[in-house]
Parts: structure tokens; C-alpha cells; sequence
């Protein structure tokens, strides 16, 4: 299997060469770089790493958010991460906006670090902090009652089939792709396929996005799988 190159930035030059050093010394990563976030941001659109990990501690600029747009569209095959306070709700919020592809929670156990962090890159499995869930909801449109499968209307009268709203379900308990395809009984291309319509009648740019703004729009009831079940999420896949 092909090792992981990973980008690590961090305004704290500590917390680079701890992250660096604990990833450095895993076959599953190859490390390209540690930077100050906004110019790690640039050298990656050169470097093209396959993910790029932030260590946001108390705030992100404009300009990163704006580096971070462009990295995002130079760079459509990186993943990027963001490892944040649970407090964060701001940043957290901005983050997603901007296509993140997953947040953090700071303060996980180095080999749970390690491990979600290879099961983002190699499955898409999104992560995100708890108490983004009640920000969600607080700033969101209420959610619609649990199990309730039927084609939702969204923005430009596009329409979700039954199919695609399951695997959105899916999607926000945190499945993988291989794993909604054991689910479902489809091909893991046909789920691919599925999740590119979802992310399209959406009209958000990743996993991530999507999964938030479906709990908004109360198309799905809840954010399933947080860092709270993780643990359990890690025992089952490894």
C-alpha cells in the first residue's frame, strides 16, 4: 500500500515538530513539509501532497481562509484536515465553508491520531468534533423526524432519489464508501457515483459539507458518528 504524504502546519512551531515526529515514525506516512499555515498553504499547491494537516489553536486569518480556497481548487486530490478545539464552533464553521475535508478534536490518543487520520485518507470517512452538532442545529433549519425516506426538494428544484438518500444517511453515520456498498448490497463504483449526485444536488464541495447542510435543511435527523464512537469505528475497521 502506498504511504500517505502528509503536509503538517501549525502557527506553533512546537506543535509542528511534534505532529511531525509522531507521523515520521509510521510506515503509513511519508512526510513532505511543516510550515506556518499560510505558507504551507502555498508551497502546497507546488508539493501536492495527499493530505495536509492544520493545527488551528486560536484563530484563522482571511488570508488563510483565502489560501485555503485556492488550495482547495489547485489541489482537488488533497485531503485536508484540520485537528481544533471542540470549542471552536467559529472556526470550525469557517473551516467547513471554505472545503475542509474533516476536523479533529485535539487531544486524541497518538495511535487514534494516527489511525483516523489513515482511515480519512484511505476511506473518506468523515470526522468531526461533537459539539458541532449543536451548533448545527442551533444555527440550522429544525431537522425533519428519523426515517422518513422520500425525494427532498432542494435549491434548483434538484431531487434526491430513495437510493442516494440512503446512502446520504449513510454518509452521516460515518461509512465509508466500501462500507455503504456492504450495506446497500451495491458496487463501491455505483456508491462513488452516488455520492458525486448527492455532493452535486447539494451543492457542496465534499463529504463534510454535505453532511452538515443536509442536518440543516433536516434532511437527515442527526450527525450519527462523532469522535465519541470513533474508537469503536477504528476496532471494527483495523
Amino acid at each position: 500500500m502506498e504511504e500517505i504524504r502528509m503536509m503538517v502546519l501549525s502557527e506553533n512551531s512546537s506543535s509542528r515538530q511534534g505532529l511531525a515526529a509522531i507521523f515520521a515514525q509510521e510506515d503509513t506516512f511519508e512526510m513532505v513539509g511543516t510550515y506556518a499555515i499560510e505558507e504551507g498553504l502555498r508551497r502546497a499547491i507546488s508539493i501536492q501532497p495527499d493530505v495536509v494537516l492544520l493545527d488551528i489553536e486560536d484563530r484563522i486569518t482571511p488570508q488563510q481562509l483565502e489560501r485555503l480556497d485556492q488550495l482547495n481548487e489547485a489541489c482537488p486530490c488533497s485531503m485536508i484536515l484540520s485537528i481544533v478545539t471542540e470549542e471552536q464552533n467559529d472556526i470550525i464553521s469557517a473551516l467547513l465553508a471554505h472545503g475542509i475535508d474533516g476536523c479533529i478534536p485535539r487531544g486524541m490518543m497518538r495511535g487514534s491520531l494516527v489511525k483516523t487520520i489513515e482511515l480519512v485518507c484511505r476511506c473518506g470517512v468523515l470526522c468531526l468534533p461533537g459539539s458541532i452538532k449543536s451548533k448545527v442545529a442551533l444555527n440550522g433549519a429544525a431537522p425533519s423526524a428519523a426515517g422518513n425516506i422520500k425525494k427532498f426538494v432542494l435549491d434548483g428544484n434538484e431531487v434526491l432519489t430513495k437510493r442516494e438518500y440512503e446512502v446520504l444517511q449513510l454518509m452521516a453515520e460515518n461509512l465509508s464508501n466500501r462500507q455503504i456498498s456492504e450495506t446497500l448490497f451495491i458496487g463501491e463504483a455505483t456508491v462513488k457515483t452516488h455520492v458525486s449526485n448527492i455532493l452535486r444536488k447539494l451543492k457542496q464541495n465534499n463529504r463534510a459539507q454535505a453532511v452538515v447542510y443536509s442536518y440543516q435543511a433536516g434532511l437527515i435527523s442527526a450527525l450519527i458518528l462523532f469522535h465519541g464512537s470513533l474508537a469503536a469505528l477504528l476496532k471494527s475497521f483495523f
